[in-house]
C-alpha cells in the first residue's frame, strides 16, 4: 500500500455525510485532499478535505484509491 501525505487527492467513502444526511442508501465515492497525517496513531488517521470544503478523518480502510 502507497504511503500517503499531505497534498494527495484520494477517493473515499464518506460514511460521515451519510451519517450526517440520514441516508440509507449507499453514497457516491467523495474526492478530497489529506491536510493532516497523524502518523503518531496506529493506524494513522488522516485528515481530508472535501471539495465543499469542510473535512473529515479517516482510516485507510474508508480510501477507495490504491495505486
Amino acid at each position: 500500500m502507497p504511503d500517503y501525505k499531505v497534498g494527495d487527492q484520494i477517493m473515499f467513502h464518506d460514511a460521515e455525510r451519510s451519517e450526517l444526511l440520514n441516508l440509507t442508501a449507499p453514497v457516491t465515492p467523495a474526492v478530497g485532499t489529506i491536510t493532516k497525517v497523524d502518523a503518531d496513531d496506529h493506524p494513522p488517521k488522516y485528515t481530508v478535505q472535501r471539495e465543499d470544503g469542510s473535512t473529515t478523518t479517516l482510516g485507510r480502510s474508508d480510501f477507495l484509491t490504491q495505486e
